[in-house]
């Protein structure tokens, strides 16, 4: 039966639309286990800092030793707010969102340069005028939620938002890249009850 504490690491806006409802029925179901949830973007070392996992959304995991499951998929959306089309106008293709502001995501390796494939199959990056670089989504999200300028997130941020028809979808004619989220840990051989069962957990609600 799993017991001790469970230390997680994940983003802020996955745990609001995702987690929640996962983390109360796991708690439910297994009361002998304490929970320390850390909400951040950054990076961290699992080891050093003593997490039992880290969930992460990201289209291309860096080289590690930690084993990393696979989770679910999400779509990348590029958005404004109408406040902001209505103030400098709507960008009808990639190529014009160097005259505008853009709200860039700033623990990516080129926070500036934004890949996008016509449903045609044509390839082709932009190099956007960062207005705001952030190391945080949620934060990013509220941004172009008040109009400060164009962003590109995964959907998980965007979600009420886009229900509540404060962000208008741009560029719909392009292919939406996908990220994975994942579940990162150090070792699958001396895995305990607790991360065990969660992973499972998660797998089973998310995919």
């Amino acid at each position: 039966m799993p017991k001790g504490e469970l230390k997680i690491s994940c983003p802020i806006g996955l745990a609001h639309s995702h987690l929640e409802p996962i983390l109360a029925n796991y708690l439910h179901k297994y009361p002998n286990v304490s929970l320390e949830l850390d909400l951040s973007d950054k990076h961290i070392d699992l080891i050093a800092e003593g997490y039992d996992l880290a969930i992460r959304a990201t289209a291309q995991l860096p080289e590690s030793s930690l084993i990393c499951k696979k989770i679910y998929a999400t779509e990348i959306i590029t958005v404004a707010s109408k406040g902001y089309i209505e103030r400098f106008g709507r960008p009808y293709h990639p190529r014009e969102l160097p005259q505008h502001h853009c709200i860039c995501y700033s623990n990516l390796k080129t926070p500036g340069r934004w890949l996008f494939t016509h449903k045609n199959g044509e390839m082709f990056d932009v190099t956007v005028k960062q207005k705001i670089r952030c190391n945080n989504g949620q934060m990013e999200t509220q941004m172009v939620r008040s109009g400060l300028g164009i962003s590109r997130l995964p959907k998980f941020y965007l979600k009420e938002a886009l229900e509540k028809g404060e962000l208008e979808i741009l560029f719909e004619d392009f292919e939406r890249p996908e990220v994975s989220v994942y579940a990162l840990y150090p070792s699958r051989k001396h895995l305990s009850a607790k991360v065990r069962r969660f992973i499972d957990m998660l797998s089973e609600e998310l995919a």
